[in-house]
Protein backbone atom coordinates (compact mmCIF):
# COMPACT_ATOMS: atom_id res chain seq x y z
CA UNK A 1 0.00 0.00 0.00
CA UNK A 2 1.42 3.38 -1.02
CA UNK A 3 2.28 5.73 1.81
CA UNK A 4 0.31 8.96 1.77
CA UNK A 5 2.35 12.10 1.28
CA UNK A 6 2.60 14.11 4.48
CA UNK A 7 1.03 17.58 4.39
CA UNK A 8 3.06 20.23 6.19
CA UNK A 9 1.18 22.66 8.40
CA UNK A 10 2.45 26.21 8.95
CA UNK A 11 1.49 29.03 11.30
CA UNK A 12 0.71 32.47 9.90
CA UNK A 13 4.04 33.83 11.16
CA UNK A 14 5.99 31.21 9.22
CA UNK A 15 3.86 31.79 6.12
CA UNK A 16 4.54 35.53 6.32
CA UNK A 17 8.29 34.85 6.21
CA UNK A 18 7.97 32.46 3.29
CA UNK A 19 5.87 34.88 1.25
CA UNK A 20 7.44 38.22 2.14
CA UNK A 21 4.04 39.46 3.34
CA UNK A 22 2.86 40.77 6.68
CA UNK A 23 0.42 38.75 8.76
CA UNK A 24 -2.05 41.65 8.41
CA UNK A 25 -1.96 41.44 4.61
CA UNK A 26 -2.41 37.66 4.68
CA UNK A 27 -5.47 37.99 6.92
CA UNK A 28 -6.89 40.76 4.72
CA UNK A 29 -6.44 38.71 1.55
CA UNK A 30 -8.16 35.78 3.23
CA UNK A 31 -11.17 37.69 4.58
CA UNK A 32 -11.69 40.18 1.74
CA UNK A 33 -10.68 38.18 -1.32
CA UNK A 34 -10.76 34.52 -0.18
CA UNK A 35 -7.23 34.06 -1.50
CA UNK A 36 -6.76 30.97 0.70
CA UNK A 37 -8.89 29.03 3.18
CA UNK A 38 -6.68 28.01 6.10
CA UNK A 39 -7.75 25.47 8.68
CA UNK A 40 -8.15 26.35 12.36
CA UNK A 41 -6.65 24.69 15.39
CA UNK A 42 -8.70 23.83 18.45
CA UNK A 43 -7.57 27.18 19.86
CA UNK A 44 -8.83 29.02 16.76
CA UNK A 45 -5.41 29.79 15.26
CA UNK A 46 -4.96 29.77 11.50
CA UNK A 47 -2.77 27.03 10.00
CA UNK A 48 -1.78 26.79 6.34
CA UNK A 49 -0.76 23.85 4.17
CA UNK A 50 1.90 23.84 1.45
CA UNK A 51 -0.66 24.63 -1.27
CA UNK A 52 -1.80 27.72 0.65
CA UNK A 53 1.79 28.92 0.95
CA UNK A 54 2.49 28.39 -2.75
CA UNK A 55 -0.70 30.25 -3.64
CA UNK A 56 0.21 33.24 -1.47
CA UNK A 57 3.74 33.36 -2.88
CA UNK A 58 2.36 33.51 -6.43
CA UNK A 59 -0.18 36.19 -5.56
CA UNK A 60 2.47 38.28 -3.78
CA UNK A 61 4.83 38.10 -6.77
CA UNK A 62 2.04 39.06 -9.16
CA UNK A 63 1.15 42.07 -7.01
CA UNK A 64 4.77 43.15 -6.78
CA UNK A 65 4.63 43.46 -10.55
CA UNK A 66 2.18 46.34 -10.09
CA UNK A 67 -1.17 44.54 -10.10
CA UNK A 68 -4.00 44.73 -7.58
CA UNK A 69 -4.84 41.65 -5.55
CA UNK A 70 -8.48 41.99 -6.62
CA UNK A 71 -7.39 41.64 -10.27
CA UNK A 72 -5.36 38.44 -9.85
CA UNK A 73 -6.89 36.55 -6.95
CA UNK A 74 -9.25 34.53 -9.19
CA UNK A 75 -6.50 33.38 -11.57
CA UNK A 76 -5.27 29.80 -11.48
CA UNK A 77 -1.77 28.97 -10.28
CA UNK A 78 -0.73 28.15 -13.85
CA UNK A 79 -1.88 31.54 -15.14
CA UNK A 80 -0.18 33.32 -12.26
CA UNK A 81 3.09 31.54 -13.04
CA UNK A 82 2.87 32.55 -16.70
CA UNK A 83 2.12 36.14 -15.71
CA UNK A 84 5.04 36.33 -13.28
CA UNK A 85 7.50 34.86 -15.78
CA UNK A 86 6.47 37.40 -18.40
CA UNK A 87 6.35 40.35 -16.02
CA UNK A 88 9.71 42.06 -15.79
CA UNK A 89 8.34 44.24 -13.00
CA UNK A 90 7.88 41.35 -10.57
CA UNK A 91 10.52 41.49 -7.85
CA UNK A 92 11.60 39.27 -5.02
CA UNK A 93 10.66 40.05 -1.39
CA UNK A 94 12.52 42.93 0.21
CA UNK A 95 16.03 42.38 1.50
CA UNK A 96 16.07 40.89 4.98
CA UNK A 97 18.00 42.08 7.99
CA UNK A 98 20.19 38.99 7.73
CA UNK A 99 21.42 40.15 4.32
CA UNK A 100 22.89 43.36 5.74
CA UNK A 101 26.44 43.99 4.61
CA UNK A 102 29.32 43.63 7.06
CA UNK A 103 30.42 46.57 9.19
CA UNK A 104 33.82 46.49 7.50
CA UNK A 105 32.27 47.02 4.06
CA UNK A 106 30.16 49.94 5.28
CA UNK A 107 33.16 51.47 7.06
CA UNK A 108 35.12 51.39 3.80
CA UNK A 109 32.35 53.34 2.08
CA UNK A 110 32.18 55.89 4.91
CA UNK A 111 35.96 56.45 4.88
CA UNK A 112 35.93 56.87 1.11
CA UNK A 113 33.14 59.46 1.37
CA UNK A 114 34.95 61.36 4.14
CA UNK A 115 38.15 61.48 2.09
CA UNK A 116 36.19 62.80 -0.90
CA UNK A 117 34.58 65.51 1.23
CA UNK A 118 37.93 66.63 2.67
CA UNK A 119 39.30 67.07 -0.86
CA UNK A 120 36.10 68.56 -2.34
CA UNK A 121 36.05 65.58 -4.71
CA UNK A 122 32.40 65.54 -5.84
CA UNK A 123 32.98 62.83 -8.43
CA UNK A 124 34.51 60.40 -5.92
CA UNK A 125 31.73 61.07 -3.40
CA UNK A 126 28.95 60.39 -5.90
CA UNK A 127 30.71 57.30 -7.26
CA UNK A 128 31.07 55.90 -3.74
CA UNK A 129 27.40 56.53 -2.95
CA UNK A 130 26.33 54.80 -6.16
CA UNK A 131 28.50 51.76 -5.44
CA UNK A 132 27.13 51.63 -1.90
CA UNK A 133 23.54 51.85 -3.12
CA UNK A 134 24.12 48.98 -5.54
CA UNK A 135 25.84 46.86 -2.89
CA UNK A 136 23.74 47.66 0.20
CA UNK A 137 20.36 48.51 -1.30
CA UNK A 138 18.60 51.84 -0.82
CA UNK A 139 17.40 51.28 2.76
CA UNK A 140 20.70 50.09 4.20
CA UNK A 141 22.69 52.63 2.19
CA UNK A 142 20.63 55.38 3.82
CA UNK A 143 20.58 53.89 7.33
CA UNK A 144 24.12 52.49 7.56
CA UNK A 145 26.08 54.92 5.39
CA UNK A 146 24.32 58.19 4.68
CA UNK A 147 22.80 58.86 8.11
CA UNK A 148 26.05 58.39 10.10
CA UNK A 149 27.93 60.32 7.40
CA UNK A 150 25.60 63.32 7.77
CA UNK A 151 26.10 63.24 11.55
CA UNK A 152 29.88 62.99 11.14
CA UNK A 153 30.09 66.00 8.81
CA UNK A 154 27.93 68.08 11.15
CA UNK A 155 30.04 67.17 14.20
CA UNK A 156 33.35 67.74 12.41
CA UNK A 157 32.21 71.22 11.39
CA UNK A 158 31.29 72.00 14.99
CA UNK A 159 34.73 70.85 16.17
CA UNK A 160 36.44 72.98 13.54
CA UNK A 161 37.95 70.01 11.70
CA UNK A 162 35.97 70.83 8.56
CA UNK A 163 35.17 74.18 7.01
CA UNK A 164 31.63 75.42 6.60
CA UNK A 165 32.37 75.22 2.89
CA UNK A 166 32.83 71.45 3.23
CA UNK A 167 29.38 71.17 4.80
CA UNK A 168 27.72 73.33 2.14
CA UNK A 169 29.26 71.39 -0.74
CA UNK A 170 28.33 68.11 0.95
CA UNK A 171 24.74 69.23 1.61
CA UNK A 172 24.27 70.35 -1.98
CA UNK A 173 25.61 67.07 -3.35
CA UNK A 174 23.51 64.93 -1.00
CA UNK A 175 20.40 66.95 -1.82
CA UNK A 176 20.96 66.46 -5.55
CA UNK A 177 21.76 62.76 -5.07
CA UNK A 178 18.62 62.04 -3.03
CA UNK A 179 16.44 63.99 -5.45
CA UNK A 180 17.89 61.91 -8.29
CA UNK A 181 17.00 58.73 -6.41
CA UNK A 182 13.53 60.12 -5.78
CA UNK A 183 12.87 60.88 -9.44
CA UNK A 184 14.27 57.75 -11.06
CA UNK A 185 12.28 56.47 -14.02
CA UNK A 186 10.50 53.32 -12.92
CA UNK A 187 7.20 51.62 -13.62
CA UNK A 188 5.11 53.41 -10.97
CA UNK A 189 1.51 52.55 -10.16
CA UNK A 190 0.62 54.61 -7.09
CA UNK A 191 1.41 58.14 -5.91
CA UNK A 192 2.72 59.03 -2.45
CA UNK A 193 2.89 62.60 -1.17
CA UNK A 194 5.95 63.12 1.07
CA UNK A 195 5.76 66.23 3.26
CA UNK A 196 8.36 67.52 5.75
CA UNK A 197 6.90 69.03 8.91
CA UNK A 198 10.00 71.07 9.83
CA UNK A 199 13.26 72.30 8.36
CA UNK A 200 15.24 69.19 7.55
CA UNK A 201 18.97 69.34 8.39
CA UNK A 202 19.10 65.53 8.57
CA UNK A 203 17.63 65.10 5.05
CA UNK A 204 14.86 62.91 6.50
CA UNK A 205 12.34 64.11 3.92
CA UNK A 206 14.64 63.50 0.97
CA UNK A 207 15.64 60.09 2.36
CA UNK A 208 11.95 59.23 2.47
CA UNK A 209 11.57 60.48 -1.10
CA UNK A 210 14.39 58.19 -2.26
CA UNK A 211 13.03 55.17 -0.39
CA UNK A 212 9.53 55.69 -1.76
CA UNK A 213 10.78 55.88 -5.34
CA UNK A 214 12.94 52.79 -4.82
CA UNK A 215 9.77 50.84 -4.06
CA UNK A 216 8.10 51.80 -7.34
CA UNK A 217 5.92 54.56 -5.97
CA UNK A 218 5.63 57.94 -7.65
CA UNK A 219 6.63 60.36 -4.85
CA UNK A 220 5.77 64.06 -4.72
CA UNK A 221 7.94 65.97 -2.26
CA UNK A 222 6.65 69.02 -0.35
CA UNK A 223 8.73 71.07 2.07
CA UNK A 224 7.71 72.49 5.45
CA UNK A 225 6.49 75.77 3.92
CA UNK A 226 3.67 74.09 1.98
CA UNK A 227 0.24 75.22 3.18
CA UNK A 228 -2.57 72.92 4.28
CA UNK A 229 -4.65 73.99 1.28
CA UNK A 230 -1.84 73.20 -1.16
CA UNK A 231 -1.19 69.80 0.43
CA UNK A 232 -4.88 68.89 0.23
CA UNK A 233 -5.12 70.07 -3.39
CA UNK A 234 -2.04 68.07 -4.41
CA UNK A 235 -3.35 64.94 -2.67
CA UNK A 236 -6.61 65.16 -4.62
CA UNK A 237 -5.21 66.19 -8.00
CA UNK A 238 -2.46 63.57 -7.90
CA UNK A 239 -4.92 60.91 -6.63
CA UNK A 240 -2.41 59.96 -3.95
CA UNK A 241 -2.79 56.61 -2.22
CA UNK A 242 -0.78 57.62 0.87
CA UNK A 243 0.59 60.75 2.55
CA UNK A 244 3.87 60.49 4.46
CA UNK A 245 4.61 63.27 6.95
CA UNK A 246 8.26 63.41 7.99
CA UNK A 247 9.50 64.90 11.26
CA UNK A 248 13.06 65.11 12.58
CA UNK A 249 11.87 65.63 16.14
CA UNK A 250 12.62 69.29 16.77
CA UNK A 251 8.92 70.28 16.63
CA UNK A 252 9.79 73.76 15.33
CA UNK A 253 6.72 73.96 13.12
CA UNK A 254 3.98 75.36 15.36
CA UNK A 255 1.41 74.74 12.62
CA UNK A 256 2.21 71.02 12.32
CA UNK A 257 -0.36 69.77 14.88
CA UNK A 258 -3.11 71.76 13.20
CA UNK A 259 -1.92 70.58 9.78
CA UNK A 260 -2.12 66.91 10.79
CA UNK A 261 -5.62 67.33 12.21
CA UNK A 262 -6.94 69.22 9.19
CA UNK A 263 -5.49 66.79 6.65
CA UNK A 264 -7.17 63.94 8.53
CA UNK A 265 -10.46 65.86 8.57
CA UNK A 266 -10.25 66.53 4.84
CA UNK A 267 -9.06 63.02 3.97
CA UNK A 268 -10.84 60.69 6.45
CA UNK A 269 -10.11 57.55 4.40
CA UNK A 270 -6.56 58.40 3.34
CA UNK A 271 -3.66 56.27 4.58
CA UNK A 272 -1.42 58.67 6.51
CA UNK A 273 2.05 57.72 7.74
CA UNK A 274 4.12 59.72 10.23
CA UNK A 275 7.80 58.89 9.81
CA UNK A 276 9.49 60.03 13.03
CA UNK A 277 13.05 58.67 13.47
CA UNK A 278 13.31 60.24 16.93
CA UNK A 279 10.22 58.42 18.13
CA UNK A 280 8.18 60.78 20.28
CA UNK A 281 7.51 63.71 17.94
CA UNK A 282 4.03 65.24 18.22
CA UNK A 283 2.91 62.30 20.36
CA UNK A 284 0.25 64.35 22.15
CA UNK A 285 -1.23 65.49 18.85
CA UNK A 286 -1.47 62.15 17.07
CA UNK A 287 -3.30 60.26 19.82
CA UNK A 288 -6.67 61.15 18.33
CA UNK A 289 -5.58 60.84 14.70
CA UNK A 290 -5.78 57.56 12.85
CA UNK A 291 -2.34 57.22 11.28
CA UNK A 292 0.53 54.79 10.93
CA UNK A 293 3.68 55.73 12.85
CA UNK A 294 7.12 54.54 11.75
CA UNK A 295 10.39 55.09 13.59
CA UNK A 296 12.75 53.47 11.09
CA UNK A 297 13.08 53.35 7.33
CA UNK A 298 12.70 49.57 7.48
CA UNK A 299 9.25 50.01 9.06
CA UNK A 300 8.36 52.60 6.45
CA UNK A 301 9.53 50.24 3.71
CA UNK A 302 7.30 47.51 5.14
CA UNK A 303 4.24 49.79 5.23
CA UNK A 304 4.81 50.94 1.64
CA UNK A 305 5.04 47.33 0.47
CA UNK A 306 1.87 46.48 2.39
CA UNK A 307 -0.07 49.39 0.88
CA UNK A 308 1.21 48.53 -2.59
CA UNK A 309 -0.28 45.04 -2.27
CA UNK A 310 -3.72 46.18 -1.12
Amino acid sequence: MARQKKTNIHTIGIVARYCGLSTEVIRAWETRYHAVSPQRTAQGQRVYNDADVQRLILLAKACRGGRRISDVVQLSDAKLIDMIEQDEGAVEPIISQNQRQSTARVTDYIESCIDAIHHFDSHKLLQTLRRAEKSLGTVFMIEDLLTPLITHIRDECRRGNLLDGHRKVFNNLITAYLIRLGTRQEKERFTAVVCSLENDPEFAGLKTLALTAAHKWHPIYLDADTSIEDIADIINQAEAKVVIFVTVGNETNDDAPNLLRKIRQREPNMDIILYAPTGNSYKDVIKGINLIKCKRLKQLQFELDRLMLQ
